[in-house]
């Protein structure tokens, strides 16, 4: 891939805490999915703009979906409506033609891939938008609905991740008949967000869950907590998928489960969503966990062991979290 180091700031930038997980990859899985990263990445941005940019956002994403697959679309000058808070975010929308060019400019084993997982991405914001749209109560999502989201904006991404992984090494083939396994890891990320952000989605009109002040709250919260700690619990087997020589491979998706399963924890001995609350695991647990993946990451055993300790210590809170609901 054409200056593979072009972006890698941005990249910093804008991934946060998954930037770890693309950072410690061999470059020939690390490159294709940094691209997809910055793509979708890019959609997002424009997805969770500010509302007085409402009308804006729908067109802008179709036409980032058709810019997958083609490559005369013409100037991007509407994407500068756009004015997102965070440098990372507005360097990365005005480089978007430039991120785009290096995606056509890939191998057709790489560049398809891509195209698909983004568009899919996209299909994700897009119904998002059109569901927040139409829908003005603020009962929350059926469990339906939230499957389908959680699929399309997270769930998709864990099949793309092995099948890259799979086109960068094919020892690692038997990942791609894994697709249940790496669903739920993706899944099981999407809810964390879903469970931690409620304060902040709600603000912007999406009501995921029942509103804060809402008595359906509670049971809302409680039901889908429990629903992502089993998706933990599938998506704990994908760093196992991976041989123990496959340290990298296996600590890219490791870290995401320990800070995902730390995020839980924290979120439930918080008591749950409240105003203006946003639990974050701090930079020294994140690379005190970074060190011990890495010490770890051979051993099979070890690894288990940590999901399922943290998976157990986050059901723990939950249930105290409940009998303190109750």
């Amino acid at each position: 891939m054409s200056d593979r180091n072009r972006y890698s700031e941005i990249l910093k930038e804008t991934s946060r805490a998954f930037y770890l997980s693309l950072a410690v990859l061999p470059s020939g899985a690390r490159e294709p999915l940094s691209l997809a990263y910055l793509l979708a990445r890019a959609a997002d941005t424009v997805a969770d703009s500010p509302t007085e940019h409402t009308d804006s956002r729908t067109p802008v994403l179709r036409r980032m979906q058709a810019s997958l697959t083609d490559v005369q679309v013409g100037s991007w000058d509407q994407l500068r409506l756009f004015q997102p808070e965070k440098e990372g975010e507005f360097r990365l929308l005005r480089a978007y033609p430039e991120v785009l060019e290096l995606l056509h400019e890939s191998e057709p084993s790489i560049r398809q891939p891509i195209q698909s997982v983004v568009g899919t991405l996209i299909e994700g914001m897009l119904w998002d938008q059109q569901l927040f749209h139409d829908k003005t109560s603020q009962e929350g999502l059926t469990i339906e609905e939230l499957e389908k989201y959680t699929y399309l904006v997270a769930g998709c991404v864990g099949p793309f991740w092995s099948q890259v992984c799979a086109l960068s090494d094919p020892r690692l083939s038997h990942l791609i008949s894994q697709n249940e396994v790496a669903v739920e890891f993706g899944k099981a990320l999407q809810w964390v967000n879903i469970l931690r952000d409620v304060p902040e989605d709600q603000k912007q009109g999406r009501f995921y869950l029942p509103a804060l002040e809402r008595p359906e709250l509670p049971a809302a919260f409680l039901r889908y907590s429990e629903r992502a700690l089993c998706a933990f619990g599938i998506a704990s087997h994908y760093p196992l998928l991976f041989p123990s020589f496959y340290v990298r491979h296996r600590l890219s998706v490791f870290m995401p489960l320990v800070l995902g399963l730390r995020t839980l924890e924290l979120l439930f001995e918080a008591g749950g969503p409240r105003h203006d609350q946003r639990v974050k695991v701090s930079r020294q647990e994140v690379f005190g966990w970074l060190a011990a993946g890495l010490a770890a990451g051979c051993s099979r055993t070890v690894l288990k062991g940590i999901l399922a300790a943290l998976r157990k210590r986050a059901w723990q809170s939950l249930k105290k979290l409940e009998s303190d609901f109750v």
